[in-house]
C-alpha cells in the first residue's frame, strides 16, 4: 500500500463506509440496548458480497489480503463496532483458510486434501452467504497450552477423539461471539493421542445446529452487547473429517507464526476513534441531534480537537505501516 491505498483498496473502503454510515449506523443503538446480533448488517453485507471479501478471487471471492481487510473493517467499525468485530472473525477463518495457509509448509498430499475442502467450504460462503464465529477462548483451568504455545493463550483444553469418519469433540468455549448466529464455528480443538503436541492441533467447521452444541450464559457489555459473545458448550460433538478448515498440525503452526489476529482487531478501534472524532466535530458545530447551533469552534475547545486529530493521525500512520509490512 505504501500508506496509500490502491484504487482498489480506495473503491471497497467507500462501498464500506457507505454501509456503515447509511445502513449500520441507525441501528447500532437499538441492537446494543436489546443485545441483538446485527443480522441485518449481515444481510446487507452480503448482498454487497462482503462475506466473501477474504475468499480468493480463483474462488468467486473478491480476494483481499490482511492489508485491504483492514481498511474495509476500519470503516464497518465507523457504523457499528460489533458488527466490525464479528465480522472479524469469519474474515479471519477465510484468511486462515487461504492466504495463510498457502504460505505454511505443507507436504502435497495435505496441500491437496486442503485444496479440496477449501474449495467446497468457500463456494459455500460466496453462493449462500454463510459466516463463521471463532470459538478461540477457552477457562483458564482448561488449557495447557502455557508452555507450549508462545503466543494466543489457552487454546486446547477441548478435545477430539478421532472415530469412524470424523471426531468426536467435547470442551467449552467462552467469549464465543455470534453466538446462536453463526452458520458455523471454526472450532480449535486437541486430538487425543501420543503424537507431538502441536501435530494433534486441529481446527474443525461446528455447524450452529449440530447435536451436542449449546450457547449459555450473559453477555451484557455496554457497546459489544450485539456481539452476542456467551458460552459455546460441545457434548459429545461428531464432526466429520471433510469438515477440517486446516489441515491437522497446521492451526497451532499459524498461531505461532503469525501475527495477523490482533492487527486485525486493531482496525475496529482506529474505526471507532475515527468516528468518535467525526462526531465530536459535528457536535460543536451544531451539526449533531440535540446540540447547541454554533458556526465555528472556540479557540479553548480547538486544542482539545487538535490534539484528537494528531493522536488519530498518528495511530493511522503506525497501523498502516504495521499492515502494509505483513503483507
Amino acid at each position: 500500500m505504501d500508506m496509500q491505498p490502491t484504487p482498489r483498496q480506495l473503491d471497497l473502503i467507500e462501498r464500506a463506509r457507505t454501509l456503515a454510515l447509511q445502513c449500520f449506523a441507525p441501528r447500532a443503538a437499538q441492537l446494543d440496548r436489546d443485545a441483538a446480533f446485527p443480522f441485518d448488517d449481515y444481510d446487507d453485507l452480503r448482498e454487497a458480497g462482503f462475506l466473501g471479501l477474504c475468499v480468493p478471487e480463483a474462488f468467486g471471492g473478491l480476494g483481499a489480503d490482511v492489508e485491504t481487510y483492514c481498511l474495509v473493517s476500519e470503516q464497518i467499525a465507523r457504523g457499528n463496532a460489533s458488527t466490525a468485530l464479528t465480522f472479524n472473525m469469519h474474515c479471519l477463518t477465510m484468511l486462515m483458510m487461504a492466504d495463510m495457509a498457502d504460505r505454511h509448509p505443507m507436504d502435497e498430499a495435505k496441500r491437496a486434501r486442503h485444496e479440496r475442502l477449501r474449495a467446497e467450504k468457500f463456494r459455500e460462503v460466496v453462493a449462500h452467504g454463510v459466516f463463521y464465529g471463532q470459538p478461540h477462548s477457552e477457562p483458564v483451568e482448561l488449557g495447557e497450552t502455557d508452555t507450549a504455545f508462545a503466543v494466543g493463550g489457552r487454546r486446547f483444553g477441548t478435545r477430539a477423539e478421532k472415530v469412524e469418519g470424523g471426531y468426536i469433540v467435547n470442551g467449552r468455549k467462552f467469549f464465543v461471539s455470534l453466538s446462536g448466529a453463526a452458520n458455523y464455528y471454526a472450532t480449535p480443538a486437541l486430538l487425543t493421542g501420543d503424537a507431538p503436541w502441536i501435530e494433534r492441533t486441529l481446527y474443525l467447521q461446528v455447524p450452529r445446529e449440530a447435536p451436542g452444541v449449546t450457547f449459555t450464559g450473559e453477555w451484557d457489555p455496554i457497546g459489544m452487547r450485539a456481539t452476542v459473545s456467551r458460552d459455546m458448550l460441545l457434548e459429545n460433538v461428531f464432526v466429520p473429517d471433510d469438515a477440517e478448515l486446516l489441515p491437522p498440525g497446521v492451526f497451532g503452526g499459524l498461531y505461532l507464526s503469525s501475527g495477523h489476529g490482533p492487527l486485525m482487531f486493531s482496525a475496529t478501534f482506529l474505526g471507532l476513534m475515527q468516528q468518535a472524532y467525526d462526531d465530536t466535530i459535528a457536535y460543536l458545530l451544531g451539526d449533531a441531534e440535540g446540540a447547541p447551533s454554533k458556526t465555528e469552534i472556540s479557540s479553548e475547545k480547538g486544542h482539545a480537537v487538535a490534539e484528537m486529530l494528531f493522536k488519530i493521525e498518528a495511530a493511522r500512520a503506525l497501523f498502516y505501516r504495521s499492515i502494509s509490512a505483513c503483507c
